[in-house]
């Protein structure tokens, strides 16, 4: 594999620093994949650690960057599973492919491993996230999207929401209350979803989900202590507990083992959880050295799906993404219109502290209690032109279809931005 990968490298280094023209860099974009079969590499990191900007990947491993705010020396490609790739960056290049190659696998200790010690990581991941997470003031600038879908299968594509905002945020142990949100930009399509009247009347009475809190809410580090207040209690909890109690301790199994460069390993756990309705699984992908939890991600036979991935700075471990979707387990008829898929993406794009950030006043906070699309934002086609986003997965012929029966997309962006 060595040669090979030298040959990866080099081939990347030559595309960045040799295939040029003269000028200041602007644009890059391309592909993640891995270097072993080509498949695509999602939720890639692609990183200026001198500027604080960057953007991740989609599904399918693609993704573009745009820089504004400065000259770029190198670019850091990264993913939790994969080998670190720094590489020089002059000027501009499109459509590029970056290979990665994949950690090793310790598939030997997976099989010597004893329970206790899986159940001992586990423990120490639960008892350390007051040292792992932020607990002071802390704010950064992200971008959103919202897709709506009607149908189980994706069958139509009914509105789309894309957002920069801002998130102010008082730490892991606060409440989803404390989070203040700002939206800076925002456009968005007309929307074609259909709503029950049940669904419409209990958002009259107990307000509507503005699902940019919900994916920061139900993040689990966070929802950990929320719940707990509460009474309530998350995944988190349930293996928690169980370990301490010595019920169903060995149903949490140690899946791989990562190992990365300088003798540091990632423990991915695995906890299945059969609920009446649905089995649910999560992977926790834990630091050795430190037990942080750096990832999670849960899926269920049901649709849905959720991952959370978090970014080391100083020691102190910040969101890099939120990915969540959620369905609502029927298939969409005239009796039942408007229960369908919701996918929600919150990528940070820079991370501030205490005096890099002013606060968010109240005024500007969004409200969590109503829908977002019913919020009305002036629309500036020169900011989303040169704006660090995730590629949208590719909207195929139809969802483009779907999106722009009657108008263009760009066309329903201007007549809802004004």
């Amino acid at each position: 594999m060595k040669p090979i990968n030298k040959r990866l490298t080099f081939c990347a280094v030559c595309l960045l620093s040799l295939l040029l023209k003269s000028g200041l860099a602007q644009t890059f974009s391309g592909k993640i994949l891995s270097a072993v079969d080509s498949s695509a590499v999602a939720f890639g990191h692609i990183g200026v650690p001198k500027l604080g900007i960057g953007t991740i990947t989609n599904i399918d491993g693609e993704f573009s960057f745009y820089n504004g705010k400065g000259k770029i020396d190198s670019v850091l490609f990264s993913h939790v599973a994969f080998q670190k790739l720094k590489l020089p960056f002059k000027r501009s290049i499109i459509d590029t492919v970056i290979y990665l190659k994949p950690l090793e696998n310790e598939l030997d200790m997976i099989v010597v491993t004893p329970q206790d010690s899986i159940n001992l990581w586990f423990m120490k991941a639960i008892q350390n996230i007051p040292k792992n997470y932020p607990r002071q003031l802390h704010f950064f600038d992200a971008f959103y999207r919202e897709t709506q879908f009607d149908g189980v299968d994706r069958l139509k594509y009914t509105r789309l929401i894309e957002a920069d905002i801002s998130v102010q945020d008082r730490g892991y142990k606060q409440t989803t209350n404390a989070i203040r949100i700002k939206v800076n930009q925002l456009r968005k399509s007309d929307d074609n979803a259909r709503k029950m009247l049940l669904s419409v009347v209990l958002g009259k009475i107990f307000g509507e989900n503005n699902y940019m809190y919900e994916v920061l809410k139900r993040a689990h580090v966070r929802s950990y202590f929320q719940l707990k207040r509460k009474g309530f209690v998350n995944e988190l909890h349930r293996i928690y507990k169980d370990i301490r109690k010595g019920n169903r301790e060995d149903r949490l199994k140690l899946k791989k083992v990562i190992k990365r460069d300088g003798g540091e390993k990632l423990y991915v756990l695995e906890f299945v959880f059969n609920y009446p309705l649905s089995v649910v699984t999560v992977e926790y992908y834990i630091n050795s050295a430190n037990y942080a939890i750096e990832k999670i991600n849960l899926s269920s036979d049901v649709g849905h799906h959720a991952i959370n991935e978090y970014v080391s700075i100083n020691d102190v471990y910040f969101p890099l993404y939120f990915y969540r979707v959620s369905y609502s387990g029927k298939k969409v008829t005239s009796e039942n219109a408007g229960l369908g898929y919701s996918e929600n993406l919150l990528m940070v794009n820079r991370h501030y502290f205490k005096k890099e950030h002013e606060k968010i006043s109240r005024r500007f906070k969004v409200d969590s209690e109503k829908d977002l699309y019913k919020s009305n934002y002036a629309y500036d086609p020169e900011f989303w032109q040169n704006y660090n986003m995730v590629v949208r997965e590719p909207l195929s012929k139809d969802a483009v279809q779907d999106l722009s029966k009657k108008k263009s997309l760009q066309e329903q962006f201007i007549q809802n931005g004004k």
